[in-house]
């Protein structure tokens, strides 16, 4: 529904639409995954007529990456902000959501080191090669 919603709010705009996708914990995860979603949509209904890629297609994936504008405006999100998120994804793809999917966007991940659900999993996340795609600040949770 969402994104039905956002491809409204991009027509009645003509396309110049600033979307910040947000999130809280795994809301983050949600709102990091929501951002590449709907880029990765808008890209793929543009050069495919809304069809699922074929073999055929895979020829194209550097013209696809390179293409990420319709009709001359961004259809990729502005923003991303989460706060207190995990880590999602390995490197390779923590690369190609902040290298290529959502190379136009601003990725931040807010933190601190008095979040238990993120001092708990720093260990697994490290030992599985886990990153984060964007920025990533660490706040003082005492003075905002």
């Amino acid at each position: 529904q969402l994104e039905s919603e956002i491809k409204i709010l991009e027509k009645e705009m003509a396309g110049n639409v600033d979307i910040t996708f947000t999130g809280h914990s795994l809301g983050g995860a949600t709102a990091l995954l929501c951002a590449a979603h709907h880029a990765t949509s808008s890209i793929m209904n543009e050069n495919n007529g809304g069809n699922k890629s074929s073999d055929n297609d895979n020829n194209n994936d550097t013209a696809q990456k390179d293409k990420l504008t319709k009709n001359g405006a961004p259809i990729v999100a502005s923003n991303v902000v989460t706060f207190g998120g995990p880590r999602l994804c390995n490197n390779i793809l923590a690369s190609h959501l902040s290298n290529n999917i959502l190379k136009e966007c601003n990725i931040l991940h807010l933190v601190h080191d008095q979040d238990p659900i993120l001092v708990n999993n720093q260990q697994l996340w490290d030992s599985m090669g886990f990153h984060i795609a964007g920025q990533e600040v660490k706040c003082d949770p005492y003075n905002p």
